[in-house]
């Protein structure tokens, strides 16, 4: 893949080099992975980029160099003015997808590949923390229109298309979400999963055991020069 900070902030609220040069050498690293449209299809056509799989080898590959994944919005107890959120299911579990913390700025990142009411939900969470403290960054993840283009229809997607609309929305009322970073990755060099396992059955579906284990088993092949290549 590609990657580049498409918006910045001016503020106190500057994301630290070293995390930026983290995500972006990260980033791209990764192969797109893709689906041979002369297989049996694992998508509708015409899409041949499972965003399951892109999204997954982002957050191994985060998580293999250090990033703690979900964590709670706020650092500190939940304020006491807002009301509680239920222990008892998942479904209302709050978290951010990674923080990392440096020269004691706590980073924290949305990574969004799905529809754009997901964009609005990491964009809430990011808002939350970057309210908490004043050193917290907020940094969002999400793919350009072009390589959306190959997962769903990008219109209803969180692309870097549309979260810069989005947060233009979120500083009418929320002033803090002009300080979010937006970073955009793109398609670059492609991985053909079919020459990998040939049988469809195993890259479909919602994300699972099987699927995450292999992954962390084989996250070189979904990396650009690997020796496992």
């Amino acid at each position: 893949m590609k990657a580049k900070i498409i918006k910045n902030t001016q503020t106190n609220r500057t994301i630290e080099s070293s995390v930026s040069s983290e995500l972006l050498d990260t980033l791209n690293r990764i192969k797109t992975p893709y689906w041979s449209p002369e297989e049996p299809r694992i998508k509708r056509e015409p899409y041949d980029v499972p965003q399951a799989w892109m999204n997954n080898v982002l957050s191994k590959c985060l998580i293999s160099i250090g990033y703690k994944p979900e964590v709670n919005p706020f650092s500190n107890s939940r304020p006491e003015r807002l009301l509680p959120r239920s222990k008892n299911t998942d479904k209302s579990r709050q978290a951010i997808d990674f923080e990392k913390f440096v020269d004691g700025k706590r980073h924290v990142i949305e990574v969004e590949c799905g529809n754009v009411a997901s964009l609005y939900r990491s964009i809430h969470k990011i808002c939350m923390a970057m309210k908490e403290e004043k050193n917290t960054i907020g940094i969002v993840i999400v793919p350009s229109q072009d390589l959306m283009k190959r997962c769903e229809p990008p219109s209803a997607m969180s692309t870097s298309t549309s979260a810069p609309i989005v947060l233009s929305e979120y500083e009418y009322y929320a002033p803090v979400a002009k300080d979010i970073i937006v970073i955009e990755f793109e398609i670059d060099e492609l991985i053909d999963l079919s020459q990998i396992n040939s049988n469809p059955s195993f890259w479909k579906g919602n994300w699972s055991k099987r699927q995450d284990r292999y992954l962390e088993e084989n996250l070189n092949i979904f990396l650009k020069n690997s020796s496992d290549n």
